[in-house]
């Protein structure tokens, strides 16, 4: 007698559970990108800040971080500059920014290290002024100190990306310059 080919009953349950809860679980992380667009965009501003930092440090020259908005639409960005009038842009490691349709248009050049905020996304700094920049010792300054001085008066920056209630939070400490 030839035995009968295919599935038993329990093996297409169990298949038909499994699938029920991969589906589940990816339907709620892919329905809005938008949480993920603001967890991303935390994410890359403290890399853009703590690329800074070590660039400071290894080229042995001030690094300086700027937000800026633009009063018409309300959108930020991010930069690094070498210079507090960012006339001296920092290339982009590995030669690009992000390169999102955003970051071209609001950051002019593929090439410098710029980010801009994201659709949506709400964007919000506590800094005192807009620009701080990094010494060669990786210590934070507020952008009127000298670029001579030895004691900063910067003082602790939080950078917040949020989308609807869940917000990501990027601090820079005073005196070591530590980003989280």
């Amino acid at each position: 007698m030839r035995r009968a080919l295919g599935f038993s009953l329990i093996e297409l349950v169990m298949v038909m559970v499994l699938v029920g809860i991969v589906s589940t679980i990816a339907i709620g992380r892919f329905s809005d990108g938008k949480e993920s667009d603001a967890a991303l965009y935390a994410n890359r501003i403290a890399s853009l800040m703590r690329y800074g930092q070590k660039l400071a440090i290894a080229q042995q020259r001030p690094v300086f971080v700027s937000f800026s908005t633009d009063l018409v639409t309300n959108e930020a960005r991010v930069s690094l500059c070498y210079t507090v009038n960012c006339s001296s842009q920092v290339p982009a490691p590995g030669g690009m920014n992000s390169g999102t349709s955003r970051t071209t248009s609001k950051c002019v050049s593929s090439t410098w290290y710029c980010e801009a905020q994201p659709p949506g996304i709400t964007v919000s700094y506590n800094a005192t002024s807009p620009i701080f920049w990094f010494s060669p010792s990786g210590m934070p300054f507020d952008y009127r100190d000298a670029v001579t001085a030895t004691a900063s008066t910067y003082s602790q920056i939080n950078f917040t990306s949020s989308y609807g209630s869940v917000s990501y939070t990027v601090l820079v400490e005073p005196g070591t310059g530590y980003v989280h």
